[in-house]
């Protein structure tokens, strides 16, 4: 892209970089002169701001000079600005102040030094000791100068002999006392050892005697130098490496005419410049060795006409500057953009001088292709990046190694994530709580360590009860206490708190009839029994016994108010009696006692935990440890945390209530939601998965690791310990939630293991069906049915071969049911390309007829036939068919489905609609669609009622029966007779019958729109073909895609009735979007996954049209940029 321009026939020299901003020192060449004849010489510095728009440069120092400049030079001189050097024609070398320049001020020439005997033609600044100034001139005189001290002059060593001009010179880049100078006319290049004083090496093809007119070092090899040819017959560029100089070890050919000047950029050694008479400009990879003639990364046009002068910007490597002999001085870049050619007033002649120059043509805009490689600066010096499993990886540029290191951060996690997984591996969970619950000085901390220290224990619910503050021990001291004080109290131990929760009303029936003996037998042996049977309550009651009346009884005693004779003799009663008396009894106690033994007896565990004050959660939680089925126990513990986690208050006792019943999720949720303020630390979620696991790995539940928020903090915790390095731990707490949680992790760590002792898990990834390398499909093969001929968006004609490929001329069907065929080399498959394609059969093929079989003799009253539709097949070459002894027949086409064998698809023609009634001869089949995908030839039958007329001449002798010849490709009658072994006699009455009427055109049907959603893919598809036909003024372009129009026609066909499946719609979709935007290859390709996956009959009456205006459309668009 063209970034600056002025007219200047001018030699150039970019400012050092670190001048800015960017200056260009351009000095009049003396080279040419212009129209005008004018020998005056100036010095000018012109500033390039790529920020601004226009081509124009400002100039913003100018220096009238005494001679013009063959060579300038502008180094970086231990000064701020520098200085400008200039070899003149007259042998002088002048030295310049560019600060004064650009100041304007008049004094501006440091000094001149030692003359040259003759014109100065090269000169270049010591890279390394930027004071030493080298310069060449005729008679292969070389002067080496320092600038600090300019009035002692040295030289190389002695004069290369023969004398010749010094075109070049040039200093090596990585040792500093190294000089290499061209000299054309001897074709050779020497190079100079200053410390020796002497030449060291020559360097010269002699077997092609090059005209060296250019010469470089290496940028980063000391070894290796680069001279070129301005020769026409010969321009190459030569590169060669000092320690085996016999021969250039690359030659880079690509140039046309002589090469006038080369530019290394200093930046990227891998882009070398050059510019000849051909006017073009190639930019090489000379690096690259492996490609003949040398690697280019981009060839143009040059911006203008034999280019004599270019340099790459040190400061800025994208720029580079080109001066011409077509008085154009001008600034490029390589590496894109958009050239806008800014626009130029009209110029009108202003002198009279009908001889004087008119105003310059304007430029021509400049393209230049896309480099295929990107520039050594763009590349990172050095980088770092994690990946996967805490590993950073980093580099330098100046190193070839990589070193990778593992990084840790969380060092305190690390190490209680080692002590956890130990307890988990030995299972010495216990002793883990055990140490967790003497170590934190958290009370509630403490608690639910403690908690989860019971879960361990053989019997954790009697452990439960104890932490919650109620021991066996404890409540009997307490009665025996109070037995004292009050009186005479036993209480059994083994009846102070009731540890079975299954007991039964049985035996307590059992232990109350074992007392009441026991009782009785006490009053029978201390005094007699007295029977009360007056009419008081007592003797009511005693009557009512003695009838067996308890129900009486009870009722009596509730009445009196004695409650404990009505539940004596409710005993006696049965058990529906005594159930009564008991719901009785609870009704009218108030005492709180009596509440907490009607809860007991009666085991409604859901009503107690729905409607118990929360305050005495701990009593409702030791009822349930102490009665509760386990059944029944996790859930009714649950209710009770539920409830509590309600009111934030109880948080730490309803995660309690969660540890007794085992359930992970509702535990980390109530704890997370408890300690909010640092649950998102490292070390707070090491406390979580440390509470997690000693609660799963308990042996009282059975609960998986599911929930969300189980998962989310567990894949957490692992890519944690991932990042730390730990992947096998990472692993292990990843793998103990459900399979589907966390596929990709799961992936990727076992991927990074590599171990092979490990089940590996499903790929979690969708693979992308890609399409499979292009074969040729054959009859015999079991995939004949599958049109594959190419591979992504790319033709390969060598896909089809004439095995594979059936001539579509052959019939395949007729109406009528007559002989058949046996295959034998020919036999037509559901695979044969149409003539819309664009993969065209070959322009000659073998064609092998089959063997014909001997008909039937035809019916006694035959039908006539109905009219068929005719067939234009392409004209080909049959084989005579030689004589035949059997007794003349009439020839009827072949029945459908004729063609046999195991591996051939049939083809089954289209038949008319359920209304047709099949009776020979049968009704006119559907008129087809003109050039369907693999459409046989549909047979016309032309009957012949008279022998030949008198008009047909015979010009070749007649050998055997004479024999009607039908000129009409398509009359059936041209078939049999070309059946090998076959020959069909003349028979003047077998076509004796008249061609019937033909059946009328049946009524056309009103097709129904097509849907909607599919209006934008066939609009983008119509579109594309509209363009082409726009574009292209090929005939068979053209005829082609009319093709395409009846191809498309057939799809919308398809899509009135929602005939394509879902798949081959949306490839079809990414077509039209590939095509919206002229991305020919991604549509060929989807093109071909549609034709390597769909079914062949769903796709085969419109793919092949689709194909063809892709390939129509991506020639049109790599041709035209339409």
């Amino acid at each position: 892209m063209r970034i600056k321009e002025v007219l200047r026939t001018s030699n150039l020299s970019w400012s050092p970089g670190q001048v800015h901003p960017l200056y260009i020192a351009a000095g009049t060449s003396a080279k040419q002169l212009d129209a005008s004849f004018s020998t005056s010489s100036k010095l000018e510095i012109f500033e390039v701001d790529t920020s601004t728009k226009g081509w124009d440069m400002p100039v913003r120092g100018s220096l009238s000079v005494s001679s013009r400049f063959n060579v300038i030079n502008w180094g970086s001189v231990e000064r701020e600005m520098g200085l400008i050097a200039g070899g003149g024609d007259n042998g002088v070398i002048s030295l310049w102040d560019p600060a004064k320049i650009l100041s304007g001020e008049e004094d501006a020439l440091e000094c001149e030094l030692p003359k040259h005997c003759g014109p100065v033609r090269s000169m270049d600044f010591n890279p390394a000791k930027k004071c030493l100034l080298a310069s060449g001139a005729s008679a292969s005189e070389i002067h080496i100068v320092d600038i600090n001290n300019p009035s002692v002059l040295m030289t190389p060593g002695p004069k290369a002999q023969p004398e010749d001009d010094v075109v070049a010179l040039a200093w090596n880049k990585q040792v500093e006392h190294i000089l290499a100078s061209a000299h054309p006319n001897s074709a050779r290049s020497i190079v100079w050892d200053l410390r020796k004083n002497e030449a060291i090496i020559q360097v010269t093809d002699a077997s092609n005697r090059v005209r060296c007119s250019c010469i470089a070092w290496h940028p980063d090899v000391a070894t290796q130098l680069l001279t070129c040819s301005d020769e026409d017959r010969y321009p190459v560029i030569q590169m060669w490496d000092l320690r085996f100089a016999t021969a250039p070890t690359m030659v880079l050919e690509g140039h046309s005419r002589g090469i006038q000047t080369l530019a290394w950029c200093g930046s990227d050694g891998g882009m070398l410049l050059t510019s000849s008479r051909d006017d073009h400009m190639i930019c090489w990879n000379p690096n690259n060795t492996a490609v003949p003639g040398g690697e280019k990364l981009v060839e143009f046009t040059a911006p203008s006409q034999w280019t004599f002068d270019m340099g790459w910007c040190e400061r800025n490597p994208y720029l580079v500057a080109s001066s011409a002999f077509s008085g154009k001085l001008s600034v490029f870049s390589l590496f894109g953009g958009n050239e806008e050619i800014p626009e130029q007033p009209e110029r009108t002649r202003v002198s009279s001088d009908p001889f004087a120059p008119g105003p310059p043509p304007p430029s021509a805009p400049m393209n230049i292709p896309p480099m295929n490689q990107a520039p050594k600066w763009l590349m990172k010096p050095c980088g770092v990046s994690f990946g996967f499993g805490g590993k950073l990886i980093s580099f330098d540029s100046t190193s070839n190694e990589i070193t990778v290191m593992q990084v840790t951060t969380e060092t305190e996690l690390l190490e209680r994530s080692e002590k956890l997984e130990q307890a988990l591996q030995e299972n010495t969970l216990l002793q883990f709580c055990s140490d967790k619950a003497d170590a934190t000085d958290d009370t509630n901390d403490k608690q639910i360590w403690s908690f989860l220290k019971s879960t361990f224990d053989g019997k954790p619910r009697q452990r439960y009860l104890e932490l919650l503050g109620y021991k066996a021990e404890d409540v009997k001291d307490m009665v025996q206490n109070l037995s004292e004080t009050v009186g005479e109290l036993t209480l059994d131990s083994d009846t102070a708190i009731i540890n079975k929760s299954d007991a039964d009303s049985s035996s307590s029936e059992k232990d109350s009839d074992k007392e009441s003996s026991e009782t009785e037998d006490e009053v029978k042996t201390t005094k007699p029994l007295v029977i009360d049977t007056s009419t008081g309550v007592d003797g009511l009651i005693c009557r009512a016994m003695l009838l067996g009346q308890f129900e009486v009884v009870v009722d009596l005693c509730l009445k009196a108010g004695r409650m404990a004779d009505a539940l004596a003799v409710a005993m006696a009663g049965g058990r529906e009696l005594f159930q009564k008396t008991q719901q009785e009894y609870f009704r009218q106690a108030t005492s709180p006692s009596a509440a907490l033994l009607s809860c007991i007896i009666s085991q409604r565990w859901s009503n107690l935990v729905e409607t118990v004050d929360l305050s005495n959660w701990k009593e409702a939680l030791a009822i349930l440890l102490s009665y509760a089925k386990p059944t029944e126990f996790n859930a009714l513990c649950d209710t009770l945390a539920g409830r509590l986690s309600g009111d934030p208050s109880y948080s730490l006792e309803a995660t309690l209530c969660y540890i007794c019943s085992g359930n992970v999720a509702e535990l980390l949720e109530c704890w997370q939601d408890a300690n909010t303020e640092d649950s998102s630390s490292p070390l707070q979620l090491q406390e979580l998965i440390e509470k997690v696991m000693c609660l799963q790995s308990t042996n009282s539940t059975n609960r998986p690791l599911d929930g969300d928020k189980v998962v989310a903090n567990l894949l957490k915790y692992s890519q944690l310990l991932a990042e730390q390095g730990k992947l096998s731990n990472a692993l292990t707490y990843i793998s103990a939630t459900p399979t589907e949680a966390a596929a990709e992790f799961k992936y990727k760590l076992h991927m990074a293991i590599n171990d092979p002792s490990l089940p590996r898990p499903p790929v979690p990834y969708i693979r992308a069906r890609l399409p499979s390398a292009a074969s040729s499909v054959t009859p015999n093969s079991p995939a004949a049915s599958t049109y594959t001929g190419y591979t992504n968006s790319t033709y390969n004609p060598a896909a089809y071969t004439p095995s594979s490929y059936a001539p579509s001329t052959a019939p395949s069907y007729a109406p009528s049911s007559t002989p058949s065929y046996a295959p034998s080399s020919y036999a037509p498959t559901a695979s044969i390309v149409s003539g819309t394609s664009s993969y065209a059969p070959p322009a000659k093929i073998a064609y092998q007829p089959p063997a014909y079989k001997a008909p039937e003799p035809p019916a006694p009253t035959p039908a006539p036939a109905p009219q068929q539709p005719t067939f234009q097949p392409p004209p080909v070459s049959y084989p005579q068919a030689p004589t035949h002894s059997q007794p003349p027949t009439t020839y009827t086409p072949p029945a459908p489905g004729s063609f046999s064998g195991s591996s051939v698809s049939t083809f089954t023609p289209y038949m008319p609609g359920p209304g047709a009634e099949p009776s020979p001869p049968p009704a006119k089949p559907a008129a087809r669609p003109k050039g369907a995908w693999n459409d046989p030839p549909m047979l016309k039958k032309k009957t012949v009622t008279n022998p030949p007329v008198a008009s047909q001449k015979i010009t070749t002798p007649v050998v055997g029966p004479v024999k009607t010849v039908d000129l009409d490709p398509n009359s059936p009658a041209n078939y049999p007779g070309q059946q090998p072994g076959f020959q069909q006699p003349y028979n003047p009455n077998a076509y004796a019958a008249a061609p019937p009427e033909p059946a009328p055109a049946p009524a056309p049907v009103e097709k129904p729109p097509v849907p909607d959603h599919y209006l934008q893919m066939l609009n983008a598809l119509e579109s594309a073909t509209n363009d082409c036909k726009n574009v292209s003024q090929n005939p068979t372009h053209r005829r082609k895609l009319e093709e395409v129009t009846v191809k498309l026609e057939a799809l919308k066909d398809k899509l009135r009735y929602d005939s394509v499946s879902g798949a081959v719609v949306e490839s079809l979709n990414q077509i039209a979007g590939a095509l919206h935007v002229k991305d020919y290859n991604t549509a060929l390709y989807y093109h071909s996954h549609i034709a390597q996956t769909a079914n062949f009959s769903e796709v085969g009456s419109f793919l092949p049209g689709i194909k063809v205006l892709l390939q129509i459309g991506a020639q049109l668009h790599t041709v035209h940029h339409y």
